[in-house]
């Protein structure tokens, strides 16, 4: 990072609904791609739900049991190559249900934070399939303290508002974000 700036790869992928196995290929893929450009990234950020997308339906049984291959993966990506890695989002199982979560790791392969999708979306059933999560996506990397939030989660100002004064300088926000509403999701960044 140099003076207060970070190169940042936002990486987009086309997502095997309901296929882990190629989903984690893909991204692996990519990931190396990110690392081995021009400009190496300072952070990379994936998108929200890469390893199973949106298969509600089967959801329980394609959701990462604690997350476990998602941060071995994530983390070991981070030390090896010295980049912070927001986790997009990830269909991950644990007690309680299937939640919508963020993993990040610093360039050490340091979990450095973690979120899990409050505001589920309803016009999706997301309610019926996940459950939300209860704290504030806080993190720290390269020594500026960030927020994180996921995809529908940016309609809600006080989730933003309450990041910023908490000393959020950056928000990082992973979407799977519908083409038809862009414009609105251009809006909602810069008005968050």
């Amino acid at each position: 990072m140099t003076q207060g700036t970070w190169n940042v790869a936002l990486l987009q992928m086309d997502i095997a609904i309901g296929e882990p196995e190629r989903n984690y290929a893909k991204l692996e893929e990519m990931l190396n791609e990110a690392v081995t450009n021009e400009v190496k990234p300072d952070v990379i950020v994936i998108p929200e739900m890469w390893n199973t997308g949106y298969a509600l339906d089967r959801i329980q049984e394609l959701a990462d049991p604690a997350g476990e291959r998602t941060r071995a993966l994530l983390s070991g990506f981070s030390r090896e190559h010295g980049v912070n890695v927001v986790g997009g989002s990830i269909a991950e199982k644990r007690e309680g249900g299937v939640f919508n979560t963020i993993y990040a790791f610093d360039r050490e392969g340091n979990e450095a934070g973690d979120y899990s999708k409050i505001h589920l979306f309803r016009l999706m059933d997301e309610e019926k399939f996940l459950q939300s999560g209860d704290k504030l996506g806080r993190l720290e990397l390269d020594g500026v303290p960030a927020g994180m939030m996921i995809c529908y989660d940016i309609r809600f100002p006080e989730l933003s508002r309450k990041l910023a004064l908490g000393g959020a300088q950056v928000l990082f926000v992973p979407a799977e974000w519908p083409n038809p509403r862009l414009h609105h999701w251009r809006t909602l960044l810069m008005a968050r």
